[in-house]
C-alpha cells in the first residue's frame, strides 16, 4: 500500500515538474525575445490579430513616406510656378514699357528681343521641371490628361489624385507675345494679365494640395502610433509580470525536484524495512 501510494505521488510530481519546466522555458523565451507570442501555440488568436496589426503598421508607415514624396512633388511644382511668375512679371514690365509713346521702333525691337528670350525660357521651364524623372509642368498631369496619384493609406483605394497644369507659352496664351509696337504692346498687356491670373490659380491649387497632404500625413502618424501601441500590447513581453512568472515556475520546479528526491529516499527506506 505504501509503495503504490508513493508511485502515484511520484507520477504526479513528475508531471507537475514537466509543466513547471515548460512554463519556465516559455518565460525565458519571452524574456529573451521581448515578445510574449513566439509561436502560434502561445496564443493562436492573438498571433492572428498581431499579424494584421503589424501589416497595417508597415503599410501605413510606407503610406506616410508616399505622402512625404507627394508633398515634395508639390514643392518642386510650386518652385517651378514661382519661376514662371517671375518671367511673367518681367514680361508685364516690358509690355508696359513698350506701350509708352516715347520709345522708338529700335527701342521696342530691343524689348521684343528680351521678351522672345523670356518666352523661350518659359517653354524650357515647362519641359525641365521634374521629380524623379517625371516632368511636372508640361501638362502630363493636367486634369483630363493624367493624375499624379499618391497611395496615402495601407489599403487599396486609399489614394489622393493630384493635378498639375502645364505652363508652356501656348498653354498660357503667350506664344505670340508681340510688343514690337505700341498697339501690340497694349494687347500683350491684356494677355500677360490673364496668364498671371491663371498661374496664380495654379499656385493656389498647389497650396491646397500641400495643406491636404499635411493633414493626411498627420492622420497617418496617429494611425501608425495607434497600430504600434496595439501591437505592442498584444505582442510585447510584460517584463515585470514575466519575471514574476519565471521566478514562480523556477521555485515550483525546485520544490517538485525536492519532493521527488524525498520520495525516492522514503521509497528506498521502505524497501529496506521489508528486505
Amino acid at each position: 500500500m505504501l509503495n503504490g501510494l508513493n508511485g502515484i505521488n511520484q507520477d504526479f510530481l513528475t508531471r507537475t515538474l514537466d509543466t513547471n519546466q515548460t512554463g519556465l522555458l516559455k518565460s525565458m523565451q519571452k524574456l529573451a525575445s521581448g515578445k510574449q507570442i513566439n509561436s502560434a501555440g502561445d496564443n493562436a488568436a492573438g498571433l492572428a490579430v498581431l499579424s494584421r496589426l503589424l501589416n497595417q503598421y508597415a503599410g501605413e508607415q510606407q503610406a506616410a513616406y508616399n505622402v512625404q514624396d507627394a508633398y515634395s512633388v508639390m514643392q518642386v511644382a510650386e518652385g517651378g510656378f514661382e519661376a514662371v511668375s517671375s518671367i511673367q512679371q518681367r514680361l508685364k514690365e516690358l509690355a508696359v514699357q513698350s506701350s509708352n509713346g516715347t520709345l522708338t521702333d529700335d527701342d521696342r525691337a530691343l524689348l521684343q528681343s528680351e521678351a522672345d528670350q523670356l518666352i523661350d525660357e518659359l517653354d524650357r521651364l515647362s519641359d525641365t521641371v521634374e521629380f524623379n524623372g517625371q516632368k511636372l509642368l508640361d501638362g502630363s498631369f493636367e486634369l483630363g490628361s493624367g493624375d499624379f496619384t499618391a497611395q496615402a493609406g495601407a489599403n487599396a483605394g486609399e489614394t489622393i489624385s493630384l493635378n498639375i497644369s502645364g505652363v508652356d507659352a501656348q498653354s498660357l496664351g503667350l506664344q505670340n507675345f508681340d510688343i514690337s509696337s505700341a498697339a501690340s504692346a497694349e494687347q500683350s498687356i491684356e494677355k500677360i494679365d490673364q496668364s498671371i491670373n491663371t498661374v496664380s490659380e495654379y499656385k493656389s491649387k498647389i497650396g491646397a494640395y500641400q495643406n491636404r497632404l499635411e493633414e493626411t500625413y498627420d492622420f497617418l502618424g496617429k494611425q501608425i502610433e495607434n497600430a504600434g501601441s496595439s501591437a505592442s500590447i498584444i505582442g510585447d513581453t510584460d517584463f515585470a509580470l514575466e519575471i514574476l512568472n519565471k521566478t514562480k515556475q523556477a521555485m515550483l520546479g525546485n520544490i517538485n525536484l525536492s519532493l521527488i528526491a524525498q520520495g525516492n529516499i522514503l521509497s528506498s527506506n521502505a524497501f529496506g524495512l521489508f528486505s
